[in-house]
């Protein structure tokens, strides 16, 4: 019995134990690229706010959060002055027995002047794309409507 398991020992120093991890591997999300733009002029709109979600966004108030809700709370990035955002790839949690993962994120578009732009990106249909050793799904121009008045 002794001189199995001492064989057993010598086989997994010999192969190595990475061949022995198994279906653990962490699930990253795409980085996302971009461009916010008027839907009426198509001119690029800076400074708007873009969030991905990878689940749906919470619709309470963001000034009335408890601590847990402020760590998991999503990060925010502001289109440059062409208009354009890069969202960095995020990880979002592990495959477990070959489950798939995020499948789909929702897009949250805030500016200013304009109405907010809620829409779903399914990456089925959106196949990424790898750049710079990076997966990269790109959306597009993400047209907003002024707000009434402007």
């Amino acid at each position: 019995m002794r001189q199995a398991g001492f064989l057993l020992f010598a086989a997994l120093v010999s192969v190595g134990c990475d061949t022995l991890k198994g279906p653990n591997q962490s699930y990253v999300v795409p980085a996302v690229e971009g461009r916010v733009v008027d839907v009426c002029s198509g001119q690029a709109l800076p400074h708007a706010r873009i969030q991905r979600h990878l689940r749906a966004p919470a619709k309470s108030d963001p000034l009335d959060r408890h601590g847990s809700e402020q760590l998991l709370m999503v990060p925010t990035v502001r289109s440059d002055a062409e208009g354009r955002f890069w969202i960095a790839p995020e990880k979002a949690g592990y495959l477990l027995l070959e489950h798939p993962g995020v499948l789909e994120f929702t897009l949250v578009v805030r500016h200013a002047t304009h109405q907010t732009l809620t829409t779903n990106i399914d990456l089925v249909h959106i196949k990424p794309v790898k750049t710079n050793n990076l997966l990269t799904v790109f959306v597009g121009d993400l047209p907003l409507e002024p707000k009434d008045g402007n």
